[in-house]
């Protein structure tokens, strides 16, 4: 399993934690930055 897609679905947890589905899209963002 590459560690990029590991990295990746970690960040997606981390959001879906301190984040509201709502909010998810200002996450992404965020995040990409």
């Amino acid at each position: 399993m590459p560690n990029r897609l590991f990295f990746l679905v970690a960040l997606l947890v981390v959001c879906h934690r301190y984040y509201t589905v709502m909010n998810f899209g200002n996450c992404f963002q965020q995040v990409q930055k």
